[in-house]
């Protein structure tokens, strides 16, 4: 049983949810909502499941399913018209990314009924009804009663975040419009020479944190929690081209013709790019995805100035404050200022003797540096006397790649050099 797997906590949160049909699980990243989620999949004692997440979690629910609930779940990623193909076969499971689920809407909706159970992961993106996906869980909804939302983030807004994922779980039941008349407060303001409502605050706010609270799980991680960091590597797709430097070594114009350039073309192909010339960059979108469910400050280490560039356009794009450390800016201000902020941060410069890095205890390291001081310095930013939460670490890796020999030598105490690239040259 998955129950038996579960931690404690997770175990009294399954237990305080036996008589509900549908959930609502509000926990920090870190502490399970994926494992208590299916465990109450498992207490429902329904056999079908629907998962509608972001992109880069497809593969983790397919395992997850797999593994936990032996379920062959089917993952719609084929584009829309194969999609609606599969379907057309039975399945127990299907696992369909928020981009996706709404092309399908007439054909999802045709095979779901009260026979299944449907896991919304990161459902603060459904909280605005005018959207294309806030619209088609509104008419997901009303197939099935068992239900269960996920996210550490529910809300930035104000209380009106909560309305439309708590809709979806039957507990708004009322129209938006009622839903703001009650609850919310507008006042006229100014905009460009006409005036428009514009929300000001919450009224009856007793009322709404007793339905709130009767109604969904919040668990926060404990700050007394194991000081011991959490390493998780995040196996990233790789480029095609990388094979073919690897054995050709060549790109264009560009000659790996010698063991440096060879190797480091390797590094950078891995992130997206080699010279200044762009590639599909699969570590940019995960960035991307992660930053947009978790809503705390993050460092992020980096190798190369084309990393750096695309981190900044990562962190434009998602309007969240940023900092840079390297060789010519060293400016925290963003950092120390915004709790939402990223500091993006080269490894040759952040690793030694930056203590500020501390407010944060979630680090992505973009790429690995090939020097094991440098690597074991970096995490100590982090992992050190006045951080006050378990630290977490995450690894992106490019499958089948240097990266993973380099994480190897780094991991061994040894730096990644000629002699490392030799042997992995000759070992793959």
């Amino acid at each position: 049983m998955i129950y038996d797997k579960l931690y404690d906590y997770q175990k009294k949160i399954v237990d305080s949810r036996i008589d509900y049909e549908s959930h609502a699980l509000f926990m920090d990243m870190g502490t399970g909502k994926t494992i208590t989620s299916l465990a109450l999949f498992e207490q429902s004692k329904l056999k079908k499941i629907l998962v509608i997440c972001i992109v880069s979690k497809k593969e983790d629910w397919y395992n997850e399913l797999n593994t936990l609930c032996n379920i062959n779940a089917t993952i719609l990623d084929k584009g829309t018209n194969k999609n609606k193909e599969l379907l057309k076969n039975k399945s127990n499971g299907y696992i369909v990314s928020f981009e996706s689920c709404w092309r399908l809407d007439k054909d999802l909706l045709d095979i779901i009924d009260e026979d299944w159970f449907i896991i919304i992961d990161e459902s603060h993106k459904i909280k605005n009804t005018k959207s294309k996906i806030g619209k088609f869980v509104n008419k997901l909804r009303l197939k099935t009663y068992a239900k269960c939302i996920l996210t550490g983030t529910p809300q930035n807004q104000g209380y009106i975040d909560y309305y439309n994922q708590l809709r979806f779980i039957d507990v708004f039941m009322m129209k938006e419009v009622d839903f703001k008349r009650r609850y919310c407060e507008y006042e006229l303001m100014s905009f460009n020479g006409r005036y428009v409502n514009q929300l000001k605050g919450y009224k009856y706010t007793q009322e709404l944190d007793e339905i709130i609270n009767n109604n969904c799980i919040f668990f926060k991680r404990d700050v007394n929690d194991d000081s011991i960091p959490t390493d998780i590597y995040i196996d990233i797709d790789k480029h095609k081209s990388y094979d073919l430097f690897k054995k050709n070594k060549v790109f264009g114009d560009i000659i790996g013709d010698s063991m440096a350039s060879h190797r480091m073309g390797l590094r950078q192909l891995c992130s997206g790019f080699i010279k200044d010339i762009p590639v599909n960059n699969n570590k940019i979108n995960w960035v991307k995805d992660f930053l947009d469910t978790y809503d705390q400050r993050v460092v992020i280490f980096y190798n190369f100035n084309m990393e750096l560039y695309a981190l900044e356009e990562a962190c434009k794009s998602l309007k969240r404050p940023y900092s840079i450390y390297n060789g010519s800016q060293k400016d925290l201000t963003e950092f120390k200022r915004h709790t939402d902020s990223i500091v993006l941060c080269n490894y040759a410069s952040a690793s030694l003797g930056l203590n500020d890095l501390v407010l944060s205890n979630v680090c992505i390291m973009f790429s690995p540096t090939d020097d094991y001081i440098n690597f074991t310095q970096s995490r100590k930013r982090i992992d050190r006397i006045g951080q006050t939460k378990k630290p977490l670490f995450y690894y992106l890796k490019t499958k089948n790649s240097i990266e993973g020999a380099i994480y190897n030598s780094l991991k061994s105490g040894k730096n990644f050099d000629d002699k490392m690239f030799e042997k992995y040259l000759l070992e793959n």
